[in-house]
């Protein structure tokens, strides 16, 4: 999406955000952990975690930012097939979004982070990934 976004981009975005916790909440509701993958940023991370929490107040969820550095992504993106950045979304434009994202759950700094490395970490500090109408905002969870 570039920046500013075009017409109606933020509308679809809030629904595909809003259908992904349709989903999740009738896989939570059946007895399954339930996984959304996405890129949540500034107000819309504070949106959706916040429209999560009132969907099911009485459960908590678990909220990981993944935050590598502006390098840890350009290596990444280099070494991948395929675009993503525009002239006005870049690496340096994302990460400014990160830090206006609230500071909430577990934020890992996965720059030297293998994806195993990722997974395990998570895993471990899933405790620290907990949000909800009762759980106040972490301090900083960041991993050096």
């Amino acid at each position: 999406m570039d920046i500013p976004p075009p017409a109606g981009a933020l509308d679809q975005l809030r629904l595909r955000f809003q259908a992904a916790l349709a989903v999740a909440n009738l896989y939570r509701d059946a007895g399954f952990d339930a996984i959304i993958s996405d890129n949540l940023f500034a107000e819309e991370a504070h949106r959706f975690i916040e429209s999560a929490i009132s969907a099911h107040p009485a459960r908590l969820i678990h909220f990981v930012m993944l935050n590598p550095s502006v390098e840890a992504i350009w290596d990444r993106y280099n070494q991948r097939p395929g675009g993503g950045y525009t002239a006005t979304l870049t690496p340096e434009v994302l990460k400014d979004a990160v830090e206006r994202t609230p500071r909430v759950g577990l934020w890992l700094d996965t720059s030297q982070m293998t994806t195993a490395q990722t997974a395990d970490q998570v895993l471990e500090r899933l405790h620290q990934a907990e949000v909800g109408p009762d759980v106040p905002p972490a301090a900083s969870n960041e991993r050096s």
